[in-house]
C-alpha cells in the first residue's frame, strides 16, 4: 500500500479554482482501480490531499492518465504557491 498526503498552497487568487480542480480529479480517482481513498481538506489557505494506493503500479497508471498530467501542468503554471508531499506508508 502507498499513502502520502499532499500539502498544496495555492495562490491566494486561484484558490477556488485549484479546489475544483481537485475535486474533478477526485471523482475521476476514485474509480480508478486501486484507489482506496482520496479526500481533500482545507484549513484556512492550506489544501492537503490525502491518497491511498493499493500499490505502486495502480498509482502509477493514475499518474499517467492525461487528466491527471493536465492538471499538474496547470498547478505548475497558474496555481501553486508551496507544495510539499509527505509519505505515510510505502509496502
Amino acid at each position: 500500500m502507498i499513502e502520502f498526503i499532499l500539502q498544496i498552497e495555492p495562490k491566494v487568487a486561484k484558490s477556488h479554482l485549484m479546489l475544483s480542480q481537485l475535486k474533478e480529479a477526485q471523482q475521476k480517482a476514485l474509480h480508478e482501480k486501486g484507489c482506496l481513498c482520496y479526500e481533500i481538506f482545507i484549513n484556512n489557505n492550506i489544501i492537503l490531499l490525502h491518497e491511498k494506493w493499493e500499490n505502486q503500479e495502480c498509482l502509477d497508471i493514475h499518474l499517467s492518465l492525461d487528466y491527471l498530467k493536465d492538471l499538474k501542468q496547470s498547478m505548475r503554471e497558474n496555481l501553486i504557491k508551496n507544495f510539499n508531499k509527505f509519505i505515510l506508508s510505502e509496502s
